[in-house]
């Protein structure tokens, strides 16, 4: 009997976060799964998006992009046996304070802090000009492509409410260093969460993968979820 032909192929992630891989495990048994990083790190910038429409375009891009580069990875090794490829790209989408006299609101999006000996002073200012007593969004764009080249993309957007400014909790938290290397300079998954008032939408899409819309583009793959 050929066992090989009843066991499913891998669900191939390109992506350096393990909170990434963590959630996926509460989807496709660990198993199944297996972490190709994508070879190239530079990713699009978003110096010039101020629009909804002009940032989920560029997130699109890059979790596109990332997709790319990892199935070229598996070609090139020879490796085809795989049930599909997903990848994935987070931001935190924050807006100026607006004025009377505005019409539009102007986004901006917050990318990990700067590793440099001012990196504190940074995320102090991200903290004090646009999360406190604020509402700002994390946008997941999600690529998944299936064995035969298929192509599902969602992008999910999640409302982040935060306390009001409390200055020590901020001093406290700027000293744990956990900030840096965390895409708009905090993590709701850990010491960040103390600075939440309210989550409107999916939690696990703050966190870097949208469980549910992830969900939904797996089923529309014929892949199953599996209990585990």
């Amino acid at each position: 009997m050929d066992t090989m032909a009843d066991t499913p192929g891998k669900i191939i992630l390109g992506s350096r976060s393990p909170r990434r891989a963590e959630l996926l495990k509460l989807l496709i048994p660990a198993e199944q799964i297996e972490i190709l990083t994508p070879a190239n790190p530079v990713e699009s910038g978003f110096q010039d998006a101020h629009t909804w429409r002009e940032i989920e375009r560029i997130v699109s891009e890059i979790a596109r992009t990332k997709n790319d580069d990892v199935i070229a990875q598996l070609e090139a090794a020879g490796h085809t046996d795989y049930q599909a490829v997903l990848t994935a790209d987070t931001v935190i989408v924050c807006s100026e304070p607006r004025q009377v006299h505005d019409k539009v609101e102007t986004l901006h999006v917050l990318g990990q802090p700067h590793e440099d000996a001012d990196w504190k002073s940074e995320v102090a200012h991200w903290f004090k000009r646009y999360y406190f007593g604020r509402d700002h969004w994390a946008v997941t764009a999600l690529c998944l492509v299936d064995a035969t080249g298929w192509l599902h993309e969602a992008v999910e957007r999640t409302t982040v409410t935060f306390r009001r400014a409390d200055v020590s909790l901020l001093e406290w938290y700027l000293s744990t260093g956990e900030p840096l290397g965390k895409a708009g300079g905090y993590a709701i998954q850990e010491a960040g969460s103390v600075f939440v008032e309210a989550v409107q939408g999916s939690l696990t899409n703050v966190v870097g993968l949208p469980l549910e819309s992830l969900r939904k583009l797996l089923a529309d793959c014929e892949i199953d979820i599996q209990a585990h």
